[in-house]
C-alpha cells in the first residue's frame, strides 16, 4: 500500500518524501562512517607496528600520510608531520618550540579525557582510539579521531599520536540530523495523514500521527509495518473498496506515476487522496500517500450549490440590505431593494455608485480604513458605522461583510442592518447609566454584588469612592473588605453575610468603615440572596449608603438637643395659635413651671405684653421679617416680673409654621446698663470739668467726642460739634488744614505725636498757642481707627518764658563782656606775662578759671534753650556719617575720661550710617549726655556710646553704670532747670538746661529721645534719627 500527496511547488522543501531521503542519507552516511572508521584504525595499527626510527618507506609514508602525525615527548612535540602544519595551522618550529604546550591543541572540553589518556600511557596501559575535537591555530575547531600508542622514540619514552580528520563528515552528519528533524517536525504538524511505503520490501516505512487518527488504525498493526494488514483493516471502511485497490495496483504498475482521487467512507466522511512516488538518485524507492478529510469541505460545497437558488429569491427579499462591491474600485455591483430603498436610491442608482458616495465626508477615512481591513478578512462585522442617505440624512448600520469570488474577480458582500432605533437605545441605556451613577454619587450609594459560584465580586465607582479606594486597584478580595471595617463592625458583617450565604437571610447594618488613609466613615450596608428564575442561589447583591453626614447630623442634633435643653437661656417653640409645644430646662426653670406644665400653656400665660387681642399682628410681623429681637417682661408662677431680652425666628418645617424662641433673664444687664449710663453721665461731668480741650475724631476728620472746652474754643454746645469737620468750623482754613493733616499722620504712622506750638484762632480772632497730644485711637462700636487728642493752651506760659527768655539774653550778654576780659587776664597771669606766680598762686588761679569756664558753659546754655524755645535756631543739615560723628565725640571725652578712670567705648556697626542732619547740632547733643554719663559716674565705671540700626531709624544710646536716677524723677529729666537730689557721689551742679536742650535739638531733627535709669545702677539715655532723610531745611 503506498500513499503520498504530490507536491504543487518546488518551492515547498518540507515534503513527506524528502523527510525519506533525508533519513536515508544519513544512514548511507553513518555506514560510510563507519567503514573510514575502520579504515583510518587500520592504518593506524599498521603504523603503530611498524619502526619509525629508520626506513626510508616508512619515512616516505609519515610524511605523506593524510593524516596527522606526531610524537609527544615528555610534554614537548618532537615531531609533526606536513599535515599537522596544514590542518593545526603551526609551522614545525612552533611545534618544537621549549614554550609551545601540546595541550593548547585540545579543546578545554576534552582536556580531561586527554590528561587521563596520556596519564594510561605513562603507566604502561593501551588506550582505545578516541574522537577528539581540537583548536587549530586560528580557533577553527577540527574534529579528529585520535589513537595513540607508547613508543621509544631516540632511547626514551614517547607517545605516538595519529588524527584522522573528520571534521567534515561531522558538519554533513550535524547537518542531516538537523535536518531530519526539521522535516520529522514538518511532518507531524501537518493537518494531512501521511504514510510511506518502501517499494522495495512492501512494508510501511513511516507514518505520521494524522494516519493513524484519519483511519482510526490501532497501535499493533502500524507496529508490524505490515502493509496487507493494513489494507485488511481499511477497506471495510470504504463504500468502494474494489475501486480502491485497483487504483492501488495501477499505482504499483506505474511507479513513477502521481495521482489524486476521492475516498467515500460508509459513515459518510469523505477523504482526498494523493500520491507520489518517492525517488533516490532518480529511482523509485517507494510511495508517499497523503489523505485530507475534506468531509466539511464537500458538505459546505453542497450546502453552497443548495443555497445558490434560495440566495436569489433572499437576496431581494432579506429585511438586511445588502449589496456586492468591488473589493479594488470599491464600486457597487448590485444590491437588494431593501437596501435601495433604506438609502433612498433605485436599484439602478445604486450600481453607479461606490463606497465614497453613501458615507459622511468627515467619516470616510475611518469608512475606507475599515472596508480594506473588511476585504483582508481581518473581522467581518463593522459596527455603529455612519451611512448617508440619498437626502443627506444619518442613520447608523452594522455591516456583516464576507469575501466573495465572481468570475476571479473578488468582491466584498456588505449586509447592511439599520441600528439607529438600537444607537438610540444604547445612548438611553448609556444615559440612563450615566444618570445612575450620578445618582448614586449625590445619594453616596455605592452597589455591589458577589458571584458565589465564580467567586467574583463587583463594586461601582461609587462604592470604590466611599471606601477611599482606587478603582485602578482592581476587585478586593475578602481579606482585603476586612481591613475597611473595625473589628467590631466587621464582625456583624461577617456574621450577617454568612446567615445571608447560609440561609438567604438579608441584613441591613450600620458599620463603621475605615478607609485606607485611615480617616473614618459610617456606612448603612445591606445585602441579599440573588437567585435565578428557578431559584438557585448565585450569590449576594446590595449596597452600601455612605451615611456620615447623617450620622454626623444626627450626632449634631442630639448634642444640639442636649445644647439647648441644658442652655442657660429660655428656649421654646410656639405655634401660631400661641401654643407652647417645646420648652427646655431654663424655661422650667426661670418661670418656676414644670415642663408638662408648660406645654398646656400658652404665651399670654407668661407675658402680659402679648394678650391674645396683640398676638396676630405680632405674628404677621415676624412671619414678614423672619426674626425680631426685642426687649420684653416674663411673669414667673409666683407672679414675679423678670425683665427678658426675646429673639423670635419664624420657621416653616413640613408645611408648618413655628417661632422658634431665645429668651434671656436681663435683670442683671439691665442693673449693668443703668449703672453704666449712671458711670457714663459721671465721666462726661469729668471731661467738661477738665479746662483743656479733649476730643476724638474719625478718620474723615468728624468730631466724635468734644469736651466744653472744645465747645468754648468754637463759640458752641459740644453737641453741636459731633459730626462736623474742622473745616466746617474753624475760621482760619489753613490752621484747620494743619490739623487734618496731623490727624492723618497719627492714623497713617500708627504713632502718637506732639504739636508743641499749635496756633488755634478763635471766633474773636484770638491768638492761642497749644501744646497738642494725638494718638490713634479705637472706640467701641467702631472698625476703623479714630483720633484722641488733648490740647493744653499755653498762651499765656509762653508769654512767661518769652520774657524770661529775654531776661536771660539780656543777662547772659552783659555777663558774657566782662567774663571775656577776666579769663584773658587771668591767662595772662598763668603764661608769666606779668611775671611769675607761685604754685599756691597758680592753684588760685586755674580753680577761678574752671569757674570762669563753667559760668561760660552756663550762660552758652542758657541762650541755647533761649534760641530753641523761640524758634530762632537755624539748623545746616547734610548727609552725615552719624558713625564719625560718634567716634570724634568719643575722642574728645577720652582724656577726661581717663582722668577720673572711666572706661569709655563705643560699639558701632561695621559700616557708615548716613543721616541728614546738622553734625554741630548732633555733636553738641552727644556731648551733653557723654558730658552727663561721666559726670555721674565714679573712677572704675564705664561709659559706652554705640548705634543700633532700624528699619527707617537708627538710635544712638550712651550707657552708664553711674549713680542712676530716683524713678520719680526720670519723667522730669526734660524739663528746664530740673536738678534731683542725687545719692552722694560725683558730680556737679548747673542750670539743669543740657538734656532740655538735647531734646529740643533732636525733636528739630523729627527725632526723639528718651531716659532710663534705675537708681544706683546707672542711666540709658537714647536718642534715634529718620534713616536717609535727604529734605532740606
Amino acid at each position: 500500500m503506498n500513499y503520498h500527496r504530490p507536491q504543487k511547488s518546488e518551492k515547498n522543501k518540507s515534503s513527506p518524501a524528502s523527510c525519506v531521503s533525508a533519513s536515508i542519507s544519513l544512514k548511507a552516511l553513518k555506514n560510510e562512517n563507519q567503514k573510514l572508521r575502520r579504515q583510518v584504525l587500520h592504518f593506524q595499527q599498521q603504523m603503530m607496528r611498524g619502526p619509525l626510527e629508520s626506513g626510508e618507506t616508512y619515512q616516505v609514508l609519515i610524511e605523506k600520510s593524510p593524516n596527522m602525525i606526531f610524537i609527544n615527548q615528555g610534554g614537548r612535540v618532537v615531531y609533526a608531520n606536513p599535515k599537522c602544519e596544514e590542518v593545526m595551522g603551526y609551522k614545525r618550529k612552533e611545534f618544537y618550540s621549549s614554550k609551545f604546550n601540546f595541550l593548547s591543541l585540545m579543546h578545554p572540553e576534552e582536556l580531561s579525557m586527554v590528561r587521563r589518556n596520556f596519564l594510561m600511557h605513562q603507566r604502561g596501559k593501551e588506550v582505545a582510539p578516541y574522537e577528539y575535537r581540537m583548536i587549530a591555530k586560528g580557533g577553527k575547531v577540527i574534529h579528529g579521531i585520535l589513537t595513540s600508542k607508547l613508543i621509544r622514540y631516540r632511547g626514551a619514552p614517547a607517545i605516538l599520536g595519529i588524527v584522522t580528520d573528520v571534521t567534515e563528515r561531522k558538519r554533513a552528519e550535524e547537518g542531516i540530523e538537523k535536518l531530519l528533524s526539521l522535516e520529522r517536525a514538518t511532518l507531524e504538524s501537518t493537518a494531512d495523514g501521511i504514510l510511506v511505503v518502501d517499494g522495495r520490501t512492501g512494508k510501511v516505512a513511516d507514518f505520521n500521527e494524522r494516519f493513524a487518527q484519519l483511519w482510526n488504525i490501532p497501535d499493533r498493526i502500524l507496529r508490524s509495518r505490515d502493509d496487507k494488514k493494513l489494507l485488511q483493516y481499511v477497506l471495510p471502511q470504504l463504500k468502494d473498496p474494489p475501486r480502491f485497490l485497483s487504483k492501488v495496483a495501477k499505482l504499483y504498475r506505474h511507479p513513477r506515476k502521481d495521482s489524486f482521487d476521492t475516498l467515500e467512507f460508509k459513515d459518510g466522511r469523505i477523504f482526498e487522496r494523493y500520491s507520489h512516488p518517492q525517488l533516490v538518485d532518480g529511482k523509485p524507492v517507494g510511495r508517499v500517500w497523503s489523505f485530507r478529510d475534506v468531509t466539511e469541505r464537500k458538505r459546505a460545497e453542497q450546502e453552497l450549490k443548495d443555497s445558490e437558488a434560495k440566495f436569489k429569491v433572499l437576496f431581494n427579499d432579506v429585511r438586511e440590505g445588502i449589496v456586492l462591491a468591488d473589493i479594488k474600485a470599491k464600486k457597487f455591483s448590485m444590491c437588494n431593494k431593501t437596501l435601495a430603498d433604506m438609502l433612498g436610491y433605485t436599484k439602478e442608482e445604486m450600481v453607479r455608485l461606490s463606497v465614497h458616495d453613501i458615507h459622511p465626508k468627515k467619516d470616510l477615512p475611518f469608512v475606507i480604513e475599515t472596508f480594506e481591513r473588511q476585504a483582508r478578512g481581518e473581522f467581518k462585522i463593522a459596527e455603529g458605522l455612519p451611512v448617508k442617505r440619498k437626502d443627506g440624512s444619518i442613520f447608523y448600520a452594522d455591516i456583516n461583510s464576507s469575501r466573495i469570488i465572481l468570475n476571479k474577480k473578488k468582491y466584498l458582500l456588505g449586509s447592511f442592518r439599520d441600528i439607529t432605533e438600537r444607537k438610540q437605545a444604547e445612548e438611553a441605556l448609556r444615559q440612563s447609566e450615566a444618570d445612575f451613577r450620578t445618582a448614586q454619587r449625590i445619594a453616596h450609594v455605592g452597589s455591589w454584588s458577589w458571584d458565589v459560584v465564580n467567586d467574583v465580586v463587583t463594586w461601582s465607582q461609587e462604592l470604590y469612592r466611599i471606601a477611599g479606594v482606587d478603582p485602578a486597584r482592581g476587585v478586593l478580595t475578602y481579606a482585603d473588605i476586612s481591613k475597611l471595617y473595625t473589628p467590631e463592625s466587621w464582625q456583624r458583617l461577617n456574621r450577617a453575610v454568612k446567615k445571608a450565604l447560609a440561609a438567604g437571610i438579608p441584613y441591613k447594618l450600620e458599620l463603621e468603615m475605615v478607609r485606607p488613609n485611615g480617616e473614618h466613615r459610617w456606612t448603612l450596608v445591606m445585602g441579599e440572596a440573588n437567585r435565578n428564575v428557578a431559584g438557585r442561589f448565585l450569590g449576594l447583591f446590595g449596597v452600601v449608603h455612605d451615611i456620615t453626614e447623617r450620622k454626623n447630623a444626627e450626632a449634631a442634633l442630639r448634642l444640639a438637643r442636649f445644647s439647648i435643653d441644658h442652655a442657660s437661656d429660655c428656649v421654646y417653640w410656639i405655634d401660631a395659635q400661641a401654643r407652647m409645644l417645646y420648652v427646655n430646662d431654663a424655661t422650667c426653670r426661670t418661670l418656676g413651671y414644670k415642663k408638662k406644665e408648660l406645654l398646656k400653656m400658652t404665651i399670654y400665660d407668661v407675658n402680659p405684653y402679648f394678650p391674645a387681642s396683640v398676638w396676630p399682628s405680632h405674628w404677621k410681623e415676624l412671619k414678614k421679617k423672619g426674626s425680631l429681637t426685642f426687649e420684653s417682661t416674663q411673669r414667673t408662677r409666683a407672679g414675679k416680673m423678670i425683665p427678658v431680652e426675646i429673639n423670635a425666628n419664624f420657621m416653616e418645617f413640613e408645611g408648618e409654621e413655628y417661632n422658634c424662641v431665645f429668651t434671656r433673664d436681663i435683670t442683671e444687664r439691665k442693673q449693668a446698663e443703668d449703672s453704666l449710663r449712671e458711670h457714663q453721665r459721671q465721666l462726661l461731668q469729668v471731661i467738661d470739668a477738665v479746662p483743656h480741650m479733649i476730643f476724638a475724631k474719625d478718620r474723615q476728620g468728624r468730631f466724635l467726642l468734644a469736651n466744653r472746652a472744645v465747645g468754648t474754643m468754637y463759640g458752641k454746645e459740644p453737641r453741636e460739634l459731633i459730626g462736623k469737620k474742622s473745616y466746617d468750623i474753624h475760621p482760619v482754613p489753613e490752621e484747620a488744614r494743619k490739623f487734618v493733616e496731623a490727624d492723618r499722620q497719627v492714623l497713617a504712622t500708627g504713632k502718637l505725636a506732639l504739636g508743641a506750638n499749635e496756633i488755634f484762632t478763635d471766633l474773636t480772632g484770638g491768638k492761642h498757642i497749644l501744646q497738642t497730644i494725638k494718638i490713634p485711637f479705637k472706640m467701641i462700636g467702631m472698625e476703623e481707627m479714630c483720633v484722641l487728642g488733648v490740647s493744653v493752651d499755653v498762651t499765656e506760659q509762653r508769654k512767661v518764658e518769652e520774657f524770661r527768655n529775654d531776661i536771660v539774653r539780656t543777662v547772659s550778654h552783659e555777663l558774657r563782656t566782662p567774663l571775656s576780659i577776666e579769663k584773658e587776664g587771668i591767662s595772662l597771669l598763668l603764661d608769666g606775662v606779668v611775671g611769675s606766680v607761685t604754685g599756691e598762686q597758680r592753684e588760685i588761679l586755674e580753680t577761678v578759671m574752671r569757674n570762669i569756664d563753667r559760668l561760660a558753659r552756663m550762660i552758652t546754655n542758657l541762650l541755647d534753650i533761649s534760641v530753641i524755645e523761640t524758634g530762632k535756631i537755624k539748623l545746616s543739615q547734610k548727609m552725615t556719617n552719624l558713625a564719625g560723628l560718634v567716634n570724634d565725640v568719643a575722642v574728645e571725652f577720652k582724656k577726661r575720661a581717663g582722668e577720673k578712670g572711666i572706661d569709655l567705648s563705643v560699639k558701632l556697626p561695621g559700616s557708615a550710617v548716613q543721616v541728614f542732619v546738622d553734625p554741630d547740632k548732633i555733636t553738641q547733643v552727644l556731648g551733653n549726655l557723654v558730658d552727663n554719663a561721666i559726670k555721674f559716674t565714679s573712677g572704675g565705671g564705664g561709659v559706652e556710646i554705640s548705634l543700633n540700626v532700624l528699619k527707617d531709624d537708627v538710635e544712638c544710646e550712651v550707657r552708664d553704670n553711674g549713680v542712676g536716677i530716683a524713678p520719680e524723677n526720670v519723667v522730669k529729666v526734660f524739663e528746664k532747670f530740673e536738678q534731683f537730689p542725687r545719692i552722694s557721689g560725683p558730680g556737679e551742679k548747673g542750670f539743669g538746661l543740657g538734656l532740655s536742650i538735647a531734646k529740643g535739638l533732636i525733636e528739630l531733627h523729627e527725632g526723639r529721645i528718651w531716659i532710663k535709669s534705675e537708681l544706683g545702677r546707672g542711666t540709658r539715655a537714647t536718642f534715634s534719627l529718620p534713616l536717609h532723610q535727604t529734605k532740606e531745611d
